[in-house]
């Protein structure tokens, strides 16, 4: 093939890669990942089959040796023997469905790069990529939304959303700056305002820092580097000044006019408050790598293994701070992540890359002087905005390809060419027709998208959003090819090394299309297949259906066997609806999977904890063999511990032991366990509660209410739950008159029955006994809201509250 047909191709790949944002498969697990991802990889491996052919039929073309390349592939290297010498193989080379971060597609985002570097050689080239980009990024922005508090949008986690939007936002700034025609120049300021809004849907405080410290550190650098001393003087003073506003709304004085007049600013000062629990679970994460650095100083725990660290340090306050999401499978700050993961050899290589970009850029902006103030600036920027916005996050795709776009265009930039002065040549800068059926596409896309008003419509769309996309590229690559140049000097015939090139990559990348691609995918649409059937209490056919998803034997199998073994544990009459035989064999099978998932890591808490459950499961079932049921049991107790050894500092793993123990009958056991995780956090109320109620288990009711008056003292009453327990607790307290302790069981009784009325108005009453006007007043119009034949009630209560001086 000819250079123009090769570079066409691979150019029509990168703009195809971009789309990706858009996929949301429903019928995967995770489908915001895994729709995404599996999708990009595959792109990337059909396009490196060319690539490779490419750079051996035209060596002309190879990228050349550059720091910044070198950084990219001491990356991949080190985290690539980190998984090696790590602790899990399989989470770090082929990561896990959640996230799909492993070395594995990292190597992907790496040929990105290449390919790149290796297609984009013109400035004309680099403004359609840039404007594809932002165009694409606009269209995200019609699906951001934010309904009852959540956040929602093709690309998911609101992270990566924030991420995404500065990238495009700085992209739109460089098009700005290199547009030769001042009318159109402007234009490029458009998106701006768009991406902003998408940013403040997101709403997430590192973005909000990252964004703000960048502009702050742009006008710095035109400070410093400007030759205009009005301008410089002009951006020193808005950056102190900015700086002292920062310092005085952020810091100083949070509750101010600008926060109480400003919904937009009093909700980025409410972000950026390093008092939020958010912030200290993660200086609690953070502190979990620094304790567990010197085990692993050199590769780390291997890339991508950061819940193994987080569970053995797991500090007990956390707690304290919210009782959901403890589980972090990564530190929440890219440079902890990776220096706890791949140690202090993957540090540094991740850091030398950025070194890299510096070295060139200061080289080429004071030395070689091909490097402008305002693109130096701009990219300068854009890279810090990422850099700290990732001190709070960790990448994903969405930043992973920016990134790569951005390295990219810095290797263009400070390249030895043979004729630097085509880039201010304004027919360099022209479109050609080809360029103009690729906007026209993005017109017509741009409308197809924004007449969905509903992230699931886009999402039920996306085939069709993929073909319209391949049919702009292919008239793009027809019309490139026809346009312009005729040819290009140094084009050659077929010859035997560009056919084994194509067959030998082919073969090889084919193959792992099918292995690492299609197979888990299959994979992932029949696990949606048994959850499905499970929401139907179907069983058997969830059982049928994982038996086909796991038979695959795919490298991304823990996933689908973690979410088949919940779908059973504390079941067992499951299996005695199917029969003996048929019942035992099922079971066997879901031991079988837990099993599976443990060999990974048998350091894995989380893992451990799921075969202790379903080996408890299967204790139930056999309840009527003692043999069996102490083969289990034994069995479950000794993963608990296993899973208690990983995460010593994690209460609920033994809350699970102290139950396997009760079901046994061992009172002095169960509790022990219980008392000894009262221990580890003096706040924690949940330990307090499983007392209460265990000591109220075994018939000892004084010493039980010495705990439940502590579970309810603590703000733990909402854990207390059947309704029917709650209301003897409250016949207990009101017999003691204890009305400040029978609020709480009263609220907590209200969320377990929300609709009755009768919880609603004796709140109300309470309220209004010590003094609580205005949540007595919420607490009947409760009331009314459910019953509105009560409206009189509530009126008359109203009055009297208002009469009285209660």
């Amino acid at each position: 093939m000819t250079q123009r047909t090769y570079l066409n191709i691979l150019k029509f790949g990168v703009y195809l890669s971009l789309i990706t944002v858009f996929f949301v498969f429903r019928g995967l697990l995770f489908p915001f990942i895994t729709s995404k991802q599996i999708s990009f990889n595959i792109l990337i491996e059909i396009m490196t089959i060319f690539w490779i052919a490419f750079i051996i039929k035209y060596p002309e073309y190879r990228p050349k040796k550059q720091w910044i390349t070198v950084g990219l592939v001491a990356f991949l290297a080190i985290i690539t023997l980190s998984a090696i010498t790590g602790l899990d193989f399989n989470l770090s080379f082929w990561g896990d469905v959640e996230r799909m971060l492993g070395v594995f597609h990292v190597l992907h985002f790496l040929a990105l790069y290449l390919i790149i570097i290796t297609v984009f050689r013109e400035w004309k080239d680099w403004k359609m990529l840039f404007i594809f980009s932002v165009a694409v990024a606009l269209m995200e922005t019609n699906t951001i939304s934010k309904k009852q508090g959540m956040t929602y949008g093709t690309i998911g986690n609101t992270a990566y959303v924030s991420g995404y939007l500065i990238f495009n936002m700085y992209f739109c700034l460089l098009l700005l700056w290199k547009e030769r025609n001042k009318y159109l120049r402007w234009l490029w300021l458009l998106p701006l305002p768009f991406f902003f809004r998408g940013f403040t849907i997101a709403d997430t405080s590192g973005a909000y820092v990252g964004l703000g410290f960048s502009i702050i550190f742009a006008f710095f650098l035109y400070g410093i580097l400007h030759h205009n001393k009005k301008i410089k003087a002009a951006t020193l003073t808005v950056c102190i000044l900015s700086s002292v506003f920062v310092a005085y709304f952020f810091i100083i004085q949070r509750d101010s006019f600008l926060t109480r007049r400003s919904p937009v600013f009093n909700r980025i000062v409410t972000d950026v408050n390093l008092q939020k629990n958010t912030f200290q679970t993660r200086l609690i994460s953070w502190r979990t790598a620094l304790k567990d650095f010197p085990n692993h100083p050199f590769l780390g725990t291997g890339f991508g293994n950061f819940a193994i660290t987080f569970d053995k340090h797991f500090d007990p306050h956390f707690y304290d701070y919210t009782r959901g999401e403890t589980y972090f499978d990564r530190a929440h700050n890219n440079v902890i992540d990776i220096g706890s993961t791949s140690g202090l050899l993957g540090l540094l290589a991740y850091l030398s890359i950025f070194g890299a970009v510096g070295f060139y850029m200061i080289r080429d902006r004071f030395k070689a002087k091909r490097l402008d103030t305002h693109e130096f600036v701009i990219l300068a920027s854009l890279l810090t905005a990422y850099f700290v916005q990732n001190l709070a996050v960790f990448d994903s795709l969405v930043t992973y390809v920016g990134l790569m776009i951005t390295l990219g265009y810095i290797v263009w930039l400070v390249r030895e060419r043979e004729d630097d002065s085509e880039i201010d040549d304004p027919v360099y800068s022209r479109l050609s027709a080809g360029d103009y059926y690729v906007l026209a596409g993005l017109v017509i896309l741009g409308a197809i998208i924004a007449s969905q008003d509903k992230v699931s419509s886009l999402a039920a769309d996306n085939m069709r959003t993929l073909w319209l996309f391949i049919g702009v590229m292919l008239v793009y690559a027809i019309g490139a090819a026809i346009s312009g140049k005729e040819g290009r000097t140094g084009d050659r015939e077929l010859d035997n090394k560009e056919i084994f090139a194509i067959a030998g990559a082919g073969f090889l990348l084919l193959t792992v299309i099918f292995q690492f691609n299609i197979k888990p995918l299959k994979m992932l649409l029949a696990t949606i297949d048994g959850q499905r059937y499970a929401s139907q209490g179907q069983y058997v056919q969830t059982i049928e259906a994982y038996r086909r998803a796991l038979s695959y034997n795919t490298v991304l199998d823990r996933d689908s066997r973690t979410s088949f073994v919940r779908i059973f544990i504390g079941q067992p009459e499951i299996f005695r609806q199917m029969g003996q035989a048929e019942g035992e064999e099922a079971l066997d099978f879901i031991i079988a999977q837990a099993e599976a998932n443990v060999k990974y890591n048998p350091g894995d808490s989380l893992n451990q904890m799921v075969l202790a459950q379903i080996l408890n499961t299967a204790a139930m079932y056999y309840s009527d063999n003692q043999d069996k049921y102490a083969h289990y049991a034994d069995r479950a107790l000794a993963a608990i511990d296993r899973s208690i050894e990983a995460t010593p500092g994690r209460t609920p793993v033994y809350f699970q032991k102290a139950q396997f123990l009760i079901s046994r009958g061992n009172k002095e056991g169960a509790l022990q366990t219980l008392q000894y995780a009262a221990t580890l956090n003096e706040n924690d109320y949940e330990p307090y509660c499983h007392l209460g109620r265990t000591y109220m288990y075994f018939k000892e009711e004084a010493e039980g209410f010495k705990y439940i008056d502590q579970c309810i003292d603590k703000k733990g009453a909402n854990m207390l739950q059947p309704a029917s327990l709650v209301k003897a607790f409250l016949a207990h307290y009101a017999e003691q008159e204890d009305w400040p302790r029978i609020i709480k069981l009263y609220e907590a009784l209200t969320g377990l029955e929300p609709k009755n009325t009768r919880n609603w108005i004796e709140l109300a009453k309470l309220y209004a006994q010590t003094g609580e006007k205005e949540k007595a007043r919420e607490a009947v119009e409760k009331v009314v809201e459910i019953d509105p034949a009560s409206e009189q009630y509530a009126h008359d209560f109203i009055d009297e509250l208002e009469k009285s001086g209660n």
